[in-house]
């Protein structure tokens, strides 16, 4: 039987039923191919009615955690290979244990790095006055914020702004949608978001050069922007090892 489901605080009956299956996928606690009790069974364990319980399955099916197979049950996906990166997010959340969630943020950090090359290498076709308008409106916003004390969640949202008007600059709906889930990831952890906005006025800095560069983009220069990208990384990876700020 499962451990009973943490107090529900302000989620729906649906939202903690479906993250209580979704952490004990997660963890290996329900393991592939583990066929699910049946849906009377698993409500009464889950102190929920089988309503509640159905629309929990339902997103875990959605999601690619569960598949109901005729004859065998609901059974257990191996969501390595079937869910999407929507699932990052949940991963981090639900990591077991630190040193999971570092190498977890180490692997996020390394998707964001690879992702950004593609970007730049579309920057570097060139960009539109009002997108460069866009981008440094954005940067502008960031800084204001940290000038104003913002705290942390506001300044990632700033930061994520820029982000965005840098991908809309882009105009790629593909790139979009293969960094929203991996950005969702700032939105959602607080010990990353610390991590990685310990010196804010570093992402000011860093973007203003990326202004600059977005004046006369230049392919040469896209591995002196990476480079800049990765010390910001291990800037991030080594307070969230220190545990700081």
């Amino acid at each position: 039987m499962m451990d009973q489901p943490p107090p529900a605080l302000s989620l729906s009956a649906v939202d903690t039923c479906y993250d209580h299956l979704l952490r004990a996928i997660v963890s290996g606690r329900l393991a592939v191919g583990h066929r699910l009790p049946p849906e009377r069974s698993l409500a009464a364990q889950l102190s929920v009615n089988r309503t509640t319980l159905r629309s929990a399955l339902t997103r875990l099916d959605a999601a690619g955690l569960i598949v109901a197979r005729q004859g065998s049950g609901t059974v257990v996906r191996d969501f390595r290979h079937a869910a999407g990166p929507e699932l990052v997010p949940e991963l981090l959340r639900h990591a077991s244990n630190l040193d999971d969630r570092r190498r977890q943020v180490d692997d996020l950090l390394l998707m964001r790095r690879q992702m950004s090359a593609a970007v730049l290498a579309r920057l570097a076709a060139g960009v539109t006055p009002r997108a460069r308008l866009h981008v440094a409106a954005a940067v502008e916003t960031l800084a204001m914020a940290i000038a104003q004390g913002a705290d942390l969640g506001r300044i990632a949202e700033a930061d994520l702004a820029v982000f965005a008007a840098v991908l809309d600059a882009v105009d790629s709906p593909v790139l979009a949608l293969c960094l929203n889930p991996l950005n969702d990831v700032v939105r959602r952890s607080a010990p990353l978001r610390a991590a990685m906005y310990a010196h804010p006025q570093r992402h000011v800095q860093g973007w203003l050069e990326l202004c600059d560069w977005l004046a006369a983009p230049d392919g040469a220069a896209i591995g002196w922007l990476l480079a800049a990208i990765d010390e910001r990384d291990a800037a991030t990876l080594a307070a969230l090892n220190a545990g700081e700020p």
